[in-house]
């Protein structure tokens, strides 16, 4: 019987030591995932994992239209403008008729411009073109959504350029397609 005795009360501290363990092992580890999880969330609070801010800004056309600079700007009313500065690199000289932006990221943002003289734009040069981006003058909805103006959020716009070859007429016309992706400006 004193045995029996003897090896419980061996078996206790024993069983009792590897308990601590483990909780020390269980508390260790959960302090340091916690800091890990608390430390996530302030680098999702200030926009560290924010998609956009991994998105460059860009302004893709086919390269005998080049688009050498942008600029996407909105003011208080909504009404803004697309500004485009292209290069001719067809060739030939070229008459630029009218521009279209659309963008899915606001209901109905259709803009275009009909120019309202054909822009010649020599070849290897740059044309300054552009697109009014206000409701005021169209029946569409092509307004700037305000919480747009000023943030780091990037638009995406599909740019469509109708042009033709000095050498012809309208009834020639051609439709270039490209994209642009830029944030709004103030």
């Amino acid at each position: 019987m004193e045995f029996l005795m003897y090896q419980i009360k061996n078996l206790m501290p024993r069983n009792s030591r590897k308990g601590q363990a483990a909780m020390e092992f269980l508390m260790t580890y959960g302090w340091a995932i916690l800091v890990v999880i608390v430390v996530l969330g302030v680098l999702a609070t200030y926009g560290v994992f924010d998609v956009d801010t991994f998105i460059p800004e860009r302004c893709n056309l086919p390269v005998d239209l080049n688009c050498k600079d942008h600029r996407l700007s909105s003011d208080a009313s909504s009404n803004g403008e697309i500004k485009l500065l292209i290069e001719n690199g067809k060739g030939n000289d070229i008459y630029i008729m009218n521009i279209t932006a659309v963008s899915t990221d606001f209901l109905g943002a259709n803009c275009s411009t009909n120019l309202t003289a054909e822009v010649l734009v020599k070849n290897g040069q740059t044309a300054d073109l552009t697109v009014n981006v206000s409701s005021a003058d169209r029946d569409i909805n092509c307004s700037i959504d305000e919480s747009y103006r000023g943030s780091a959020k990037k638009t995406k716009w599909d740019v469509y350029v109708e042009w033709y070859f000095s050498g012809s007429d309208s009834d020639y016309a051609h439709k270039t397609i490209g994209e642009l992706i830029a944030k709004i400006e103030p």
